[in-house]
């Protein structure tokens, strides 16, 4: 009888509608009714579809994954669970996508990985510099590599060196790729201040905005023109909020808080949106000042909190919310933007999986 209650309870109230309880916050969009027509494709397809539907609108379907958080953290006091990580002080760390093997030194690359990755970003470099045009290849450090000192007690070993030390030695000494490394400059700007969110995969403002200096030491050797701005061009501000997407995927962001920090520019920006292409997932930037260069970046969300920075230095930039492989039809977009230098970056848990072997025909 209970069986039967806890089955049919969640299908009855997604059909009357009785779930009244607040929306949870998630980074997705909740599946919608699948299409029904009368033909082959659309009936074969409908199962799946419908189950997609059913998984993200089941009756009272939020409350019970605020449910299962709760018991899991103040009842079971579970460390792990939905591919998140709880350290020490409020920190929240990722463990999909082998992050937490890259960040102890488990991730490795053999000689021959390494070779083939080294060659796509080679050939990248040299296709662009016969067109007079600069490549420069960034990479974000995840969250435990910079702030190791927060995991539990048995996620702290490390093994030196790490993939990530053998990717970057290897590069520089095997490539002319212009290479940044964020680690080094983010060890040192933590100590001054918390530059990763607690509950979030990504960098805070204030770490964003040390990964842009770190990207300007290069950009302004290439291109006089531009100027970075410092700290004393901002205001810090700091505000509590919600809990980031770690704190969502746990089903935990209502109940778990941390304080953001935010850089507030004291003067207007000059840079402005003039493009949104959801097909081709890019945004562009643009001012009115001709002495600026003209930029195309390939990157992931770590340079989200970038974008509004680093436009200030570009007359124009497009952004690609996307990596550069052979599906991007970069050889249109530098014949229509003329860019005078394409940036492009990883999140270092993305190495092992998107690098890929590009070649250019």
């Amino acid at each position: 009888m209970i069986f039967a209650v806890s089955v049919t309870t969640p299908l009855i109230a997604m059909i009357l509608k009785l779930d009244r309880s607040p929306l949870l916050r998630e980074n997705r969009e909740h599946a919608a009714f699948p299409d029904i027509a009368l033909d082959r494709k659309t009936l074969k397809k409908f199962p799946h579809d419908f189950y997609a539907y059913f998984r993200d609108n089941f009756g009272f379907r939020d409350d019970f994954i605020r449910l299962n958080f709760l018991v899991k953290r103040t009842i079971l006091k579970e460390l792990e669970f939905n591919d998140v990580l709880f350290g020490k002080d409020g920190w929240l760390y990722y463990l999909g996508e082998k992050e937490m093997d890259d960040s102890r030194g488990i991730t490795h690359y053999d000689e021959e990985t390494l070779a083939r990755w080294a060659a796509s970003l080679e050939r990248k470099r040299q296709w662009l510099a016969a067109r007079g045009i600069r490549y420069l290849f960034v990479i974000a450090p995840n969250k435990a590599s910079i702030y190791r000192e927060n995991l539990p007690s048995y996620f702290r070993d490390l093994h030196d060196p790490t993939g990530l030390d053998e990717f970057v030695q290897y590069v520089r000494a095997h490539t002319g790729v212009d290479l940044v490394d964020l680690r080094p400059a983010l060890l040192t700007a933590k100590t001054i201040e918390r530059s990763y969110m607690k509950t979030d995969t990504h960098w805070n403002e204030f770490g964003a905005f040390v990964a842009y200096q770190e990207i300007m030491e290069t950009l302004s050797r290439w291109f006089p023109a531009t100027h970075s701005e410092t700290f004393a061009d901002y205001v810090m501000e700091r505000k509590m909020g919600s809990g980031g997407d770690l704190a969502i995927m746990v089903g935990g962001s209502e109940f778990i808080r941390e304080e953001e920090i935010f850089l507030v520019p004291k003067k207007a920006r000059n840079a402005r949106e003039i493009e949104v292409n959801t097909k081709e997932k890019f945004l562009a930037m643009y001012q009115d000042e001709q002495v600026l260069p003209r930029a195309l970046v390939f990157r992931d969300s770590f340079f989200d909190a970038l974008i509004p920075f680093i436009s200030e230095q570009f007359q124009y930039a497009r952004f690609y919310r996307h990596h550069w492989d052979e599906s991007i039809p970069v050889a249109a977009a530098i014949n229509s933007i003329h860019p005078d230098v394409v940036i492009e970056e990883f999140v270092e848990r993305q190495i092992k999986f998107g690098m890929g072997d590009f070649s250019l025909q």
